[in-house]
């Protein structure tokens, strides 16, 4: 009984012989039971693709936090040891004088950060950018499970404006979230950060069907079963579409050196779950779409790398 009073909008068993994973999840999903000899992972392509997911930077002079997450979903990442935590953790001992005097903030390992009040200010906005330009350096060589990710911003405005000056990351937005990391919530960070991710995944998805119907001419992409499965199969599929919904029995079946597409309404396993799931280990990308949106009206559709 406590199991069901401690749940979010929805839930997925995995289960196997000897072998059970529970995910509770922050997001519906339409109820569906399948026995076979593979698990179904479908449903959760919108949620769980790189296109759906984000990383927030949160930068102050004494602090530096990474959050990675999604529309429904945000979760602080642990930093690597050889990024900075703060201003004088980044800089060491070329950090100007002006901030050496009596401090305030501690950071990592009860480090203590002071800040001066004297100076010449050119001294101090030029330890910033150095700062910043550490940091940017830092996370983009010790993180690289987000190099692909959009990287948002959360700062005070001139910092945030500062650091897409200076950032190498290809993946940054040029917008991010205002405000001082200590005030700004994991929920905000949330909500702000969907809200600047929406607009570009929309972007993304229109560019991705473009380049799908004008590859068309030059053999590039397809919108047969047996094709696709083939391509994925090959490595060759660079995004793929598939329709929200829809399901159709059968599998990939590899006989000797030929790939063969097997289809049957007996068959408990969805070929384009089996689609999906090869494509995701290639690298490629994955769009489920509303049938309104999709590019065809085969259920399925592939843009290939060749």
């Amino acid at each position: 009984e406590s199991f069901w009073q401690h749940q979010l909008d929805g839930l997925a068993l995995f289960v196997t012989l000897g072998w059970v994973k529970i995910f509770k999840l922050p997001y519906s999903v339409e109820s569906v039971c399948v026995l076979g000899d593979k698990f179904l992972l479908k449903p959760f392509l919108p949620f769980a693709s790189d296109l759906t997911r984000y990383q927030i930077l949160a930068l102050s002079q004494d602090t530096v936090a990474l959050y990675q997450g999604g529309q429904f979903h945000l979760e602080e990442l642990e930093l690597a040891g050889e990024v900075p935590s703060n201003l004088i953790e980044a800089l060491g001992t070329e950090l100007t004088e002006p901030y050496l005097v009596t401090g305030s903030h501690s950071g990592r390992a009860g480090q203590a950060i002071h800040h001066g009040h004297g100076g010449r200010r050119e001294e101090k906005e030029i330890d910033i950018d150095r700062f910043l330009r550490v940091i940017d350096r830092a996370v983009w060589k010790h993180h690289p499970e987000g190099s692909k990710l959009p990287l948002i911003v959360a700062a005070l405005p001139e910092y945030i404006s500062r650091f897409v000056e200076l950032s190498h990351n290809p993946h940054l937005l040029e917008e991010g979230i205002a405000g001082h990391p200590h005030e700004l919530d994991k929920e905000r960070l949330r909500n702000e950060a969907w809200q600047l991710i929406s607009p570009k995944m929309e972007h993304d998805q229109q560019t991705a069907i473009s380049t799908f119907q004008a590859s068309k001419q030059f053999g590039k992409s397809a919108d047969d079963l047996d094709e696709v499965a083939k391509a994925a199969l090959a490595g060759r599929v660079e995004t793929l579409f598939i329709e929200e919904g829809r399901s159709v029995p059968g599998k990939i079946e590899i006989q000797g050196a030929k790939v063969a597409v097997s289809l049957s309404d007996r068959n408990p396993n969805d070929l384009l779950d089996d689609i999906a799931k090869t494509v995701m280990r290639a690298g490629g990308r994955i769009f489920v779409l509303p049938t309104a949106q999709m590019p065809t009206d085969m259920g399925v559709a592939a843009t290939f790398r060749y």
